[in-house]
């Protein structure tokens, strides 16, 4: 699996077994509304990013924990998202988690379900505006 493998090699974790489930299309036509789960999580809401919910994201620790995404990467390579809250990047605590279990989390961040591939937004706190800009990661690699 390409992406799988491209996910190991940004969190240079190359050594690990990384699954990644296949999108199915149909996971995009959901429902609008604004039922919590148990964790107080919405479910069921439209989905409006071009991965389906399923599918596998970078993110770390403290976004899962609540703390505010200010970081997202649209990467060109292989249409993968990351998700990060803006602090230098610990390997310990980085993930691969559904995109679901991000955004769920945050439904701010259907503002940028558009961001092109190859393109990042950065902000400076929740309800503050993104600042988008065409992405210099892969100028890294």
């Amino acid at each position: 699996m390409v992406a799988c493998g491209i996910l190991a090699k940004r969190l240079n974790v190359c050594n690990r077994s990384l699954a990644v489930i296949p999108p199915n299309p149909l996971e995009w036509q959901q429902t609008t509304d604004s039922r919590r789960n148990r964790n107080g999580i919405r479910r069921g809401m439209t989905w409006k990013f071009d991965q389906a919910r399923n599918v596998a994201c970078i993110t770390c620790r403290s976004v899962i924990d609540g703390h505010p995404v200010l970081v997202v990467t649209h990467y060109e390579d292989d249409h993968s998202w990351g998700f990060l809250d803006g602090q230098p990047v610990d390997m310990a605590a980085a993930l691969v988690v559904a995109m679901s279990e991000v955004v769920d989390r945050h439904p701010d961040l259907d503002e940028i379900a558009s961001l092109p591939p190859g393109w990042e937004a950065t902000r400076t706190g929740v309800g503050e505006p993104w600042s988008k800009r065409q992405s210099d990661w892969g100028a890294e690699a």
